[in-house]
């Protein structure tokens, strides 16, 4: 099972958790709350009640009912509660102050229709609790008088049998809420360039004859507007920042007291970032004094590793003496230790390069008749040098070939080396070879030696280590593969330090067909910050490696995702009945629609998800989504029909970190988030309470955010070989604040 099926079962049965606890909350557990369809009663059964207000606390209406014409109760196969006019039909949603006549039908088997009763009694709860209701005794009706949005979930019993009803929901809008249709801006709508947008649209109420006229007041984000039209049309312009934007379009009454809201992101960036480019000085690594220290270390790793006696010749020493010739090879190559000290050379701009071998030792075989003859057969002996030392100039720069980092060492000196002696082939021989031999044979020898090793082995290491840098690499995220690639852009030497700067990409050939096309992604148009010796903006701590990282490859990588279609999905599973109770929509299971028609949760991102920095102490971000759509669709026979949609914008605090293999983790908490939610019709005009989707939204994103931090947290941060960021300081750096600085020392990744 993939990724996101393993997402979707999870929802599923976050959905139907949803549906048991609503059930619950509507009845006894064994009670089966299910809409159900049955022959409508002729017309002329009148209902002829005497109703009674029962005055126990668990709000039932008790009728006092005359036992004439009375159906014998082994017929009755099931009880319909009815209501005049019916909370069924096509806009019949009711405000404050809505009554409705009742009535019992009683049925048989096979649905038959029996007749009516007046042998019940009527079972209200409601949500929220406090809501009341009360009973008219003159005009038999239940009349309803809620101070809030409200629904009522209602059952009527079947007193001589003790059957119940099927559920029945109704939904009070209170008075006068008002129905708010922007013209713009569009949803899904990311701007470049200009100062702001035009809000327009229309506000409307209705009056005590339902006819529409304008809205008291309409506030835009704060500012209010009172001069509608008679149609309720109003137009403001709002100012539009860098970043998503939202604007909060609400209705007031003459004394404010709120009539509804709509809301609407709008995404503005001047200048985004084309598909799949490269983003100059993306990255920045920052090499200092305590960070040379360690790569002094993992030198002497490199070192340490060479097989240095695949480079020494053989013979090492080959000379004619007299009539003699002297050959010697090496059998060993030892030291006791060695040091490496590298560093920037800030006037020539490259690196100095000193490596210092202690206690240098080569044993040595000698072949030939000089050893025969003139050292009595002795032909082992070894070649010492106490302190040798070698200087040379590390010199970096990018190649323009393939845009990687070469490395050349050149100027290489050994020192040190009077100090070189052969011994051990018996005193008149070591005599001789040393008197023959001298610093002036053995230097070039040994010179030789060791550039071909500086040359040859370490100079490519070192090269590598640097290369190593590049982030390249590519992962696979449902069924989708995520690329990243870098190139060095250039390299300093100054103040003490080395600074290698990077431009990378976030890229995918994935591209959704369903997915809204954006002119790129999001993108700050800051500068890069100036990587010093100590810790910017404002602190004198000196650090030994440090790393800044632009936050547009972030966005680059949340726009990749939201182009390939990840975040959206189809949540299938349920069906219309389930649907309905979940958001407590009765409508959903109205015909044309059948309580078991397959019903479908469509999550479709219009706007891509940004990622913004902000300034101050630590390091502290923001993740946000405008414009994610949840639309709510039966699946009939002619097609897929969108019942209701929603709007959502959401806005997480994040936490960035990295983790102990050098990787940048981003957490992200689904449960802290601030929400935004729009909620209209599509199919009929059923008015409900935003709230009941807001309460939903975190256990239908629960499964999405977290997956945007797995995303993230596959950038990884440059490292060298066995070693990444211990970071000690993290914080917003750069003029507009758009680069994550993290500052600390060169670690072993195993430690």
């Amino acid at each position: 099972m993939n990724a996101k099926s393993v997402w979707r079962s999870m929802i599923v049965i976050i959905l139907v958790a949803s549906v048991a606890i609503l059930m619950s909350a509507c009845g006894d557990d064994d009670d089966e709350a299910r809409p159900g369809y049955y022959p409508e009663p002729d017309d002329d059964d009148d209902i002829d009640m005497d109703d009674d207000l029962n005055d126990d606390a668990d709000d039932d209406l008790d009728d006092d009912l005359d036992d004439d014409d009375t159906i014998p109760p082994d017929l009755i196969d099931h009880i319909v509660l009815s209501f005049d006019p019916d909370p069924y039909e096509e806009d019949s949603y009711f405000y404050s102050g809505a009554s409705f006549g009742m009535r019992v039908d009683l049925y048989g088997a096979d649905n038959e229709f029996l007749g009516q009763t007046d042998d019940y009694t009527i079972n209200v709860e409601s949500d929220p609790a406090d809501a009341s209701f009360q009973l008219d005794m003159d005009t038999e009706t239940i009349i309803f008088d809620p101070t809030q949005e409200t629904v009522y979930y209602i059952t009527a019993t079947l007193n001589s049998k003790d059957i119940d009803s099927d559920l029945v929901v109704v939904l009070i809008q209170i008075e006068n809420s008002a129905k708010i249709e922007l013209i713009s801006p569009e949803r899904g709508l990311f701007t470049q360039g200009g100062a702001g947008v035009t809000v327009e649209g229309t506000c409307v109420i209705e009056n005590d004859s339902r006819e529409e006229i304008p809205c008291p007041k309409v506030e835009i984000n704060g500012n209010s507007i009172i001069d509608l039209t008679d149609e309720g049309h109003f137009q403001y312009e709002v100012y539009l920042v860098e970043g998503l934007n939202r604007i909060v379009v609400r209705a007031l009454g003459e004394l404010d007291a709120p009539l509804g809201e709509v809301n609407v992101s709008v995404l503005k960036c001047d200048n985004p970032l084309a598909d799949g480019e490269m983003i100059e000085s993306a990255i920045g690594a920052r090499v200092n004094e305590e960070g040379f220290n360690s790569i002094e270390d993992i030198i002497m790793d490199m070192i340490g590793d060479i097989d240095i006696m695949e480079y020494i010749p053989d013979p090492l020493f080959e000379e004619s003496l007299g009539d003699y010739t002297v050959s010697l090879s090496v059998t060993e190559f030892n030291y006791d230790d060695f040091q490496v000290d590298i560093g920037p050379d800030d006037y020539d701009s490259v690196l100095e390069l000193e490596i210092h071998i202690i206690n240098l030792s080569i044993a040595l075989q000698g072949s030939g008749e000089f050893f025969d003859l003139l050292c009595g057969g002795e032909n082992s002996g070894v070649l010492t040098a106490s302190d040798l030392s070698l200087t040379a100039f590390v010199d970096i720069f990018v190649a323009e070939t393939d845009g990687g980092l070469s490395v050349v060492i050149d100027n290489i000196d050994v020192g040190g080396l009077d100090s070189a002696e052969v011994s051990g082939f018996g005193d008149t021989c070591d005599g001789l070879l040393n008197t023959v031999l001298g610093s002036d044979v053995i230097g070039p020898v040994l010179e030789e030696l060791l550039s071909t090793l500086i040359i040859d082995e370490l100079q490519p290491m070192i090269e590598d280590l640097l290369n190593d840098l590049v982030l390249a690499g590519s992962f696979d995220l449902l069924d989708h593969t995520f690329n990243i690639s870098a190139d060095f852009d250039d390299i300093f030497l100054y103040d003490g330090g080395l600074s290698i700067w990077m431009s990378a990409n976030f890229a995918s050939d994935d591209v959704d067909p369903d997915v809204p096309e954006m002119p790129g992604s999001f993108r700050i148009a800051g500068t890069y910050p100036e990587m010093t010796a100590t810790i910017p903006p404002n602190y004198l701590d000196p650090y030994g490696f440090g790393v800044v990282l632009n936050d547009d490859i972030i966005n680059q990588a949340l726009f990749e995702v939201f182009q390939a279609g990840v975040l959206g999905m189809d949540i299938d599973g349920l069906t219309a009945g389930e649907m309905a109770l979940i958001f407590v929509t009765p409508q959903l299971v109205l015909p044309p629609f059948s309580a078991d028609d397959p019903a479908i949760l469509r999550l479709e991102p219009l706007l891509q998800p940004i990622i913004t920095m902000e300034s101050g102490d630590g390091l502290n971000a923001s993740l946000a989504m405008g414009e994610y759509m949840l639309h709510v669709i039966i699946d009939t026979d002619g097609g897929e029909v969108k019942v209701f949609s929603a709007a959502i914008t959401l806005i997480f605090p994040v936490g960035i970190t990295i983790d102990d293999q050098g990787l940048l983790f981003i957490e992200v908490d689904p449960e802290d988030f601030d929400v935004d939610v729009t909620v209209w019709f599509e199919y009929g005009t059923m008015h409900f309470n935003a709230g009941l989707v807001e309460e939903l939204i975190p256990n239908l994103i629960e499964g999405v955010i977290p997956m945007l931090g797995d995303i993230l947290g596959g950038i990884a941060i440059p490292s060298f070989e066995g070693y990444t960021l211990s970071v000690d300081s993290l914080m917003a750096v750069g003029e507009s604040h758009d680069f994550i600085g993290m500052y600390g020392s060169l670690a072993s990744i195993e430690e």
